[in-house]
């Protein structure tokens, strides 16, 4: 039996929907990745090269996606590479070929430059290839009894909403308001309606006097929502009552980014229950470009303490992050470093979701580095991080 690793071609796209669905359905339940993905796995989108597969007498047995996604963040320009549909089939587990298939992935991924990259799944199984949990993401639960408490019985809003569809003629709008976020993917506008349809969300146009003033991406059913994007700032909590008594829903839960501060504040007034949950499993390449932008994008919505930390991570250059009448920089020094750090090590000191709240166990973890580790540097630290990591759901893999 003849095993090969392979970049797959065009001819294959056909045959990696077929594995994928039938991995993925074997278990119970009925996966249609074309239906679910349709940003990914649409023939005219040309995605097959963003497969690592493992083929059998050339019959493919084992498949890694790892897809670019350009993101600007803070005015910081990166690239992020997601991974998904890994799968190999049934008959064929315990052979090596996930392994083998991530690290091909690692490597076209260093190779084109990425940043960091991004996965859902087992914690224990992708921390072997680098990948924790990182980032934070507050999750918000508002229910009825909440909407009718602070806005009355007979709450009548002034928001419509509307279902659009891939011919609707307000999309670039809505393309052109997501852009304005100080951190978002590069979406094309000709897989817009596809990307916040993936997952098996629905596109709603918000309306206000007949006028469409923003857009959201929800669960079929309406009880999960993504993604609120307004022409202008509005409150988060009138939006999220009137869908929810628009809908009929008992309740609603919604995640929201850490910069999104006047939307956090608007639902701790109202919703019954809150939590701080991390975004997504990391893998970071590029530390400094990674810090960069998501320390400018901090800067954007907190006051960091001026100051200068070098950090040393394992393998890598150490680099210096400062910051000066609000203007964040990070640069790869020769300086003697504050604190070494591990790469685990490094994401749950950076990018962890704790935060100040968990810094001295990153810290006892942490080795002291020849420029000393003061309360003054410590200070900074519990005041700049955790960094707000985030990738929203629309665009995950």
């Amino acid at each position: 039996m003849a095993t090969t690793f392979e970049r797959a071609g065009s001819e294959d796209f056909n045959e990696i929907v077929d594995l994928a669905n039938y991995v993925f359905s074997h278990n119970g339940g009925r996966v249609d990745f074309p239906s679910l993905l349709p940003k990914l796995y649409k023939e005219q989108y040309g995605t097959s090269r963003h497969h690592c597969i493992a083929r059998e007498d050339g019959r493919i047995r084992a498949i890694v996606g790892a897809f670019p996604i350009p993101m600007e963040v803070a005015g910081e320009k990166l690239l992020v590479c997601g991974i998904g549909t890994v799968c190999v089939h049934p008959y064929r587990r315990s052979t090596g070929y996930m392994k083998a298939l991530m690290q091909m992935a690692h490597d076209d991924m260093k190779a084109s430059g990425a940043d960091f990259g991004c996965l859902g799944g087992q914690r224990q199984r992708y921390q072997y290839f680098g990948y924790d949990l990182c980032g934070q993401m507050f999750h918000f639960n508002l229910n009825k009894t909440n909407v009718r408490h602070c806005h009355g019985r007979d709450f009548a809003s002034p928001f419509d909403f509307r279902l659009m569809d891939a011919a609707d003629p307000a999309l670039q709008r809505c393309l052109d308001w997501f852009n304005r976020r100080p951190a978002h993917a590069v979406r094309d506008l000709d897989r817009f309606y596809d990307t916040v349809c993936s997952w098996n969300f629905l596109l709603w146009g918000i309306e206000l006097n007949g006028k469409l003033v923003g857009y959201l991406t929800a669960s079929k059913n309406g009880d999960e929502v993504h993604e609120v994007v307004m022409e202008e700032e509005r409150d988060l909590a009138d939006i999220l009552s009137a869908w929810l008594v628009a809908k009929g829903l008992d309740h609603l839960e919604i995640e929201v980014p850490p910069f999104d501060q006047k939307g956090i504040a608007s639902l701790s007034g109202i919703c019954e229950s809150m939590h701080l949950a991390p975004a997504h499993n990391i893998a970071v390449f590029n530390f400094p470009n990674t810090v960069r932008a998501f320390a400018k994008l901090k800067a954007g919505y907190t006051v960091l303490p001026e100051g200068s930390l070098v950090l040393a991570i394992e393998g890598r250059t150490p680099f210096r992050i400062t910051v000066l009448a609000g203007t964040v920089t990070v640069e790869e020094t020769v300086d003697a470093a504050n604190l070494e750090l591990s790469y685990m090590g490094a994401l749950a000191f950076l990018f962890g979701p704790f935060g100040g709240v968990a810094a001295p166990a990153y810290e006892s973890a942490c080795t002291v580095g020849q420029a000393g580790w003061s309360e003054r540097e410590r200070a900074l630290a519990r005041a700049w991080f955790p960094l707000p990591l985030f990738f929203e759901e629309s665009d995950n893999v």
